[in-house]
């Protein structure tokens, strides 16, 4: 059985329209099924749904929702700037109701598909600009096979021509014993007159024949696969190299985290958070979102990882990655106990101050609310507090004025 929410709250100021929906607390946001539109919103968590038929439209792609321990916060922009009467359009009848719920799950569904269509046409062109380059590229390689392999043929035949026009200046009437063949057999002089008259040489001072000349030298550039070392395997010096290779594991051990280089003692989540807590001292961030990363991965249910990440993250700027290691670790610290109260205390807190750098300063003051509920005596996260209160101000003056 759906059990309908009533007992929630909202108000309005000139541009957006803020819903309050009290939830149990241990509701993740993954169980919570959200849909918005134009003039509908849904939040269901079973069995407790909440919903509502507005009574003018709003900004869809402008508006968001988001989650606390114990509510969820609509934040919808108005589509025109009037005041509302009521939030619910209460002339709707349950037939009309049931038709905007089609209309509106139809529309979403033709969003969809519309989206899924563009994809794959996006996709398709992609791949058919990928293939049209690598055909242009396969053109250009032979072409250029072509042109070198032209190149060096004309070199062999210039130097061949060469070598015919030196032999052909070698002019010598000589007369050898192969030479019978070409003559008539009826020729009826002999082989003597025929030297007589051409004044043929005695063999012994016949000159002798020319050699080829020496061919001219080129350059042939020869490719090889790549190696760690330059040198050949059988002329390298092992121990040499494997020192090298040491002293770079001990670089890179100082500078950040490489999992490659543990040794199995150090496979252990405990260890990675206290290398990482290490890094973070020394304000080593990446070597500290390293480590605690890779100890996640051996153990992903280990809060206290998360925490720390979040604190590197936000050291280094990641707002956007320390806001979902946050959000991860909440879910984690449950049941809420006094135990892990601090660090429930720091989640929220580190959050909101990330949405407050993100320009975000009214979802920053409802983190840093949830924060000093948690620790009301810590003074830092009052002063915190009121900044992002008088941020938020200045952000509802901004959006008025715009």
């Amino acid at each position: 059985m759906v059990i309908s929410i009533k007992d929630y709250t909202w108000r309005q100021t000139d541009h957006n329209i803020i819903i309050r929906i009290p939830i149990k607390k241990g509701i993740t946001n993954s169980k919570i099924d959200i849909f918005t539109s134009e003039k509908y919103i849904k939040a269901f968590f079973n069995p407790f749904i909440f919903e509502v038929f507005l009574l003018h439209s709003i900004n869809e792609s402008a508006s968001s929702c988001t989650f606390t321990d114990d509510e969820i916060i609509f934040e919808l922009e108005k589509l025109e700037e009037q005041t509302w009467e009521t939030l619910e359009n209460t002339n709707i009848n349950k037939e009309g109701k049931m038709l905007i719920k089609q209309q509106v799950i139809e529309e979403t569904q033709k969003l969809l598909q519309s989206k899924q269509e563009t994809k794959i046409k996006l996709k398709s062109e992609l791949s058919r600009v990928a293939v049209r380059k690598q055909m242009a590229l396969d053109s250009e390689r032979i072409e250029n096979i072509k042109q070198c392999k032209d190149t060096i043929k004309s070199a062999v035949m210039a130097e061949l021509d060469e070598w015919k026009e030196e032999k052909k200046q070698l002019n010598y009437d000589v007369l050898n014993e192969e030479d019978e063949e070409v003559i008539p057999k009826n020729l009826k002089v002999s082989k003597k007159e025929i030297s007589k008259k051409l004044e043929i040489p005695k063999k012994s001072e016949a000159l002798p024949v020319p050699t080829l000349l020496p061919r001219k030298t080129s350059t042939i550039d020869i490719t090889f696969s790549e190696r760690v070392f330059p040198t050949p395997k059988r002329e390298s010096q092992d121990a040499e190299e494997q020192e090298w290779l040491r002293k770079q594991t001990e670089a890179r051990r100082i500078a950040g985290w490489t999992p490659s280089d543990l040794r199995p003692e150090e496979i252990d989540p405990n260890f990675l958070k206290t290398k990482g807590d290490t890094f973070f001292k020394q304000k080593n961030y990446l070597g500290a979102v390293s480590a605690y990363g890779y100890g996640i991965t051996l153990n992903p249910k280990y809060a206290a990882l998360y925490v720390n990440r979040s604190a590197a993250h936000f050291a280094l700027g990641n707002l956007h990655k320390c806001i979902e290691d946050c959000s991860q670790a909440l879910e984690l610290l449950t049941p809420p106990v006094s135990a892990n109260l601090e660090s429930r205390a720091k989640c929220y807190a580190r959050r909101g101050a990330a949405f407050c750098k993100l320009g975000l300063a009214s979802k920053g003051v409802i983190e840093l609310e949830a924060a000093v509920k948690l620790m009301p005596n810590n003074e830092n996260l009052k002063n915190d507090l009121a900044k992002a209160r008088v941020d938020a101000e200045k952000e509802k003056r901004d959006d008025g004025s715009k």
